[in-house]
C-alpha cells in the first residue's frame, strides 16, 4: 500500500485541504493520503484551536472518503 502523508495546521480544514489531498492522490498514483494536523503554520504561527478538535475537524472533513 502506497501512503502520502499532508500536513497542515487544518484550522479549520476545508475544501482546499481535501481537493490538494485527492489530486495528490491521483498523481502519485497513492492508495491513501494521511492528513495530520500540526502544532505551528509555517507562516500563521500556533493554531488557535486545540489540537483535539483540529484533529476532531479533520476527521469529520475526510470521513465521506475512503482514500483520504
Amino acid at each position: 500500500m502506497r501512503k502520502g502523508i499532508l500536513g497542515g495546521t487544518f484550522n479549520p480544514p476545508h475544501i482546499a485541504h481535501l481537493i490538494v489531498a485527492q489530486e495528490v492522490r491521483e498523481v502519485m498514483d497513492l492508495d491513501e493520503v494521511v492528513l495530520i494536523p500540526t502544532s505551528v503554520h509555517a507562516f500563521k504561527g500556533p493554531a488557535s484551536a486545540a489540537a483535539r478538535h483540529r484533529a476532531a475537524m479533520t476527521e469529520l472533513a475526510v470521513a465521506g472518503d475512503p482514500g483520504l
